[in-house]
């Protein structure tokens, strides 16, 4: 009785507030095929953003659509876990690990076509050396293709000889796939000469009329327009040249004069430039010593070679050239031929090495390469919370403003990432790099003086260095000090810009008032302004009745009950500014800045504390001076409050009494 294998269960851990798969092993893998996708931190994703070899992601895309699905990527997986059995990423392949019969084979070919131990070790650029030396002289390593004379039948010799001459690439022996292809052009092309509006000869006449096609609509329309203006005459410079003018202006001029109604007469004087084709065209066209091209003739020519035109147009893009009829029909009706060709053709490749096998061979090693990276960063994300790691969809460091910028993700469309990032609770800076727009969120200290042009430069994970420019940015706050007052710092926008305008308006006012000419009305009589006088002695006897109120219970208080009481309002209206600031800085939201370059992401990763303080930092400089002016500052306030506390003892004593 078999056993089964016992799977080791998938392990997870936290990172941040989100909880991701352990992927330590390619056996860990298996763990992604069991997880739900709607436990995947990410489901869907552009090719472009990770930066893996092309051909490794071009594996993944199946639909070739540039973007990478869950499912394909369970396929990748899949296929990749039935044909390997590796254990550890890496870059080199060996026979042992192997799985799939299909797989074997083609590594004994290449072993046995390059003289290699069975035993060997296979890396990429082996396998592309190897594969370039295949191309150009597959026969020597045992090609799985025939050359035609390794047949006895003639019948079969002569068929993939005619494969051989008409196949990309010629130096090649015929193939499977070549010998496919063939007979598809060759059912191709009969279909379209099947479909051949004319008969053959027109084949030969076509050449003829298109030559003059466009010279013979020219003199007729100028035949047309002859009794409205005239004949057209030679220009007086063209009768005494001497120099070639004339020679390049009768290019441009009719084919013959005079011209007629009746067509274009032959035994008139023709145009010397397209002499030799109009005798040409007459010959061909023109018989029983026909003289007078008419213009039915030209209609009934240009309706035939219309049609053929477009019928040479719709010929079907084949390498087969002018192959006569009969053989390829032929060649299609003998099935046994094709079946003897066909088993030939098999055997061979059963023995003989074929690109495929390079092909299948690239997949396993840039799976085992890549593939568990890939799902660190497509899965789970645990590099993006790992200081000393980058993801793959990161790019690299902007330095600018005397900071570090560590994250930065590619953008393809601004105004929908700028959308996403709004509800990220991040300030976002976007950079252009080489003509390349990054993403870049600004995570702790505070905004300084980050602006759109402002100007650093970029240090990219490959090592080089960049400029780079802020061309937009969405601010939010940064700091827990920034969110706090960016209540207050709304009310004193507003107020300043309500004082600005006062004042424009003020301003506005007084200019006008110096510089008018015009008189100025009287000042009305005093007695009307008795109503408004009025109106304002009551209210300003209400204001002074408040104010002394305030002033005579403010004084039956003591100093601690009022210094108390404005604390409390003071409190009373900062503590919920400081809820509104810690909720926000709590909720920042890295999912929505990938989103924003279409990344599907199924859960919230919120930004932490760790986090902040690594994707942003503000080095220490190394002859940086400490400061006297924080230990000044903390003296002054220490003096103040004792100086205070000496003051109002009393009162303070009663307070707590």
């Amino acid at each position: 009785m078999q056993t089964q294998v016992q799977r080791p269960k998938p392990k997870y851990e936290r990172h941040g507030r989100t909880v991701h798969l352990v992927l330590e092993t390619l056996a860990d893998l298996d763990g992604v095929l069991e997880l739900e996708e709607v436990m995947w931190l990410a489901t869907t994703a552009p090719t472009s953003d990770f930066l893996l070899p092309p051909a490794f992601l071009k594996r993944l895309d199946l639909d070739e659509d540039g973007r990478i699905r869950a499912e394909e990527l369970k396929s990748a997986i899949r296929w990749f876990r039935q044909s390997c059995s590796a254990q550890t990423p890496g870059p080199t392949l060996a026979k042992d690990e192997l799985t799939s019969e299909a797989l074997l084979k083609s590594w004994s070919k290449i072993a046995h076509a390059f003289a290699q131990d069975e035993e060997f070790f296979l890396d990429a650029d082996a396998l592309a050396e190897m594969r370039e030396r295949y191309k150009k002289d597959p026969t020597a390593f045992g090609s799985g293709s025939l050359l035609p004379q390794e047949l006895s039948d003639p019948a079969a010799v002569e068929l993939l000889d005619a494969i051989q001459r008409t196949q990309e690439p010629e130096e090649e022996a015929v193939t499977e796939e070549q010998f496919e292809l063939f007979f598809q052009q060759a059912e191709a092309l009969l279909k379209w000469r099947d479909a051949s509006p004319g008969e053959n000869r027109w084949a030969d006449q076509y050449p003829v009329f298109r030559k003059l096609s466009e010279k013979l609509e020219e003199y007729f329309f100028l035949a047309d327009t002859e009794s409205y203006a005239g004949q057209p005459k030679l220009p007086e410079w063209a009768i005494s040249d001497s120099t070639g003018q004339l020679r390049e202006a009768l290019q441009t001029m009719p084919l013959a004069r005079p011209l007629s109604q009746e067509g274009l007469r032959f035994e008139s004087h023709l145009n010397p430039a397209f002499r030799d084709e109009l005798l040409n065209f007459q010959s061909t066209f023109l018989g029983n010593g026909k003289l007078i091209f008419t213009r039915e003739d030209y209609r009934e020519l240009k309706s035939r070679f219309t049609s053929y035109s477009d019928w040479l147009e719709s010929a079907p893009k084949i390498t087969l050239g002018d192959m006569e009829s009969e053989k390829l029909k032929k060649w299609l009706d003998d099935e046994v031929l094709q079946e003897t060709c066909l088993a030939a053709l098999k055997a061979k490749r059963e023995k003989g090495l074929v690109l495929k096998d390079f092909a299948e061979l690239e997949s396993v090693l840039l799976m085992k390469g890549h593939l568990l990276d890939f799902c660190r960063n497509f899965v789970a994300f645990p590099d993006l919370y790992n200081p000393e790691k980058r993801a793959l969809f990161e790019r690299g460091t902007l330095v600018m403003d005397g900071r570090e910028f560590h994250l930065s993700v590619p953008v393809d469309d601004l105004s929908h990432h700028k959308e996403a990032a709004r509800r990220s609770n991040i300030f976002v800076l976007y950079v252009e790099v080489e003509g390349k727009t990054l993403a870049v969120p600004v995570t702790s200290g505070d905004q300084g003086f980050l602006a759109t042009q402002k100007r650093g430069i970029f240090n990219h994970v490959d090592g080089t260095e960049k400029e780079a420019r802020v061309v937009d940015l969405v601010t939010n706050p940064i700091s827990f000090w920034e969110a706090l007052v960016a209540p207050f710092q709304k009310i004193s926008n507003s107020l300043k810009e309500r004082l600005e305008k006062m004042s424009s308006d003020r301003e506005s006012e007084f200019v006008k008032g110096v510089t008018t000419k015009k008189a100025q009305a009287p000042p009305a009589p005093a007695a009307s302004h008795g109503p408004m006088l009025a109106g304002g002695g009551v209210a300003l006897a209400a204001i002074g009745s408040s104010f002394a109120f305030i002033l005579k219970t403010l004084a039956g208080l003591t100093v601690g009950k009022v210094l108390l009481g404005f604390l409390i309002m003071f409190l009373a209206f900062l503590l919920p500014a400081a809820l509104v600031a810690f909720l926000k800085l709590r909720n920042r939201d890295l999912s929505a800045v990938l989103e924003g370059n279409a990344w599907g992401i199924n859960a919230r990763m919120k930004l932490t504390y760790e986090q902040a303080r690594q994707f942003t930092q503000e080095p220490r400089h190394p002859g940086a001076v400490p400061s006297r002016a924080p230990a000044i500052a903390s003296t002054v306030v220490l003096l103040l409050l004792a100086a205070l506390a000496y003051r109002f003892q009393d009162s303070i004593l009663l307070l707590f009494a």
